[in-house]
């Protein structure tokens, strides 16, 4: 009986205790001395989940601030103006984040994540 006791106790504390050192909050990023190689790896994730061929970003990007917002495409529809063709919407956020140990790509409102393999990140405050 006390050895069942002993064994619930135990089984209580990872189930609660171990479940939450995996939700650890991923701490704010930016890409430490970016690469070529780097710079690739982040724009074709970023095109990927924008379900675009491609994407052009800054040589710097996510290197000062830890958050990359990029614009919706503008309607092309030549029957009407280019003031009619503008989004309202919200443009596309992502967040780069650490846990300590890799850069951790994050899609705003979205759950989707990717780990970057090939950048190097610093942890911001």
């Amino acid at each position: 009986m006390v050895r069942d006791g002993i064994a619930f106790l135990l089984l209580s504390v990872c189930l609660f205790g171990c479940g939450n050192s995996t939700l650890k909050i991923d701490t704010d990023a930016v890409i430490k001395n970016p690469t070529k190689e780097s710079r690739t790896e982040l724009a074709k994730i970023i095109a990927s989940a924008l379900n675009r061929t491609s994407i052009v970003l800054a040589d710097d990007a996510l290197t000062a601030d830890s958050q990359l917002i990029i614009d919706r495409k503008a309607l092309h529809d030549p029957s009407i103006s280019k003031a009619m063709g503008r989004r309202i919407d919200k443009p596309y956020r992502f967040y780069l984040k650490t846990d300590g140990k890799r850069c951790i790509l994050v899609q705003d409102g979205s759950e989707n994540r990717w780990v970057l393999h090939k950048a190097q990140c610093v942890a911001i405050k």
